[in-house]
This record gives C-alpha cells, structure tokens and sequence, in this order.
C-alpha cells in the first residue's frame, strides 16, 4: 500500500535527507508484476536512491523488463551521462514494435 505524502515532505535541507521521506513513502513492489507493456529500468552505478540491485529487483519483478546500468552516474542518469543514457533509450525503443521506425 502506498502511504501518502505531500511534496513538503520532499523539500530536502540536503540532498539524501530531502530525498529519503519520498524513497521510503513510495514502495510500489506488490505492484510492480502487472506492469504489461515494455518497460526499462534505468540506474547509475552511483545511483543512491535506486542502487544497481534495488534496480534490478525491479526489472525481475516486471515481465520482460530491460535493465540499463549506466558507468559513473547516479540517480540521474539522464541528465548525468546524456550521451550514454540516449543510446539506451534509443536502442530500448528501437526494440519495441510501436515505437520501430
């Protein structure tokens, strides 16, 4: 069951404090089996809100899921390492059939 949270609870005075309430209040992982359509989990070998294993649980949790880990990011990947993450993201949609040029 997901307990709720205001976006003050995620107002951080630092980083890790600031992001913990929101990481602890948002435990989707009775959930995450009926998830039914392509899915990539991305995370940073740095990534301290969702580890490299805390990912990959959740892609095994998920049918079919992909997991991406991407070097010397953390939890934002994207923003982080763009090059690397847009490759992954291209390749990872290039695979599914809606979105297949």
């Amino acid at each position: 069951m997901l307990r709720s949270f205001s976006s003050s609870d995620c107002a951080p005075t630092q980083h890790d404090q600031g992001a913990k309430p929101c990481s602890e209040g948002l435990d989707v992982s009775k959930v995450l089996d009926v998830i039914d359509v392509p899915t990539l989990v991305v995370a940073g070998t740095h990534d301290r809100l969702t580890p490299p294993g805390a990912a990959d649980r959740i892609a095994g949790a998920i049918k079919g899921a992909e997991l991406v880990v991407i070097q010397d990011a953390g939890h934002m990947s994207f923003l982080e390492r763009p090059h690397s993450f847009n490759a992954r993201l291209r390749a990872f949609l290039a695979s599914v059939p809606a979105f297949a040029r």
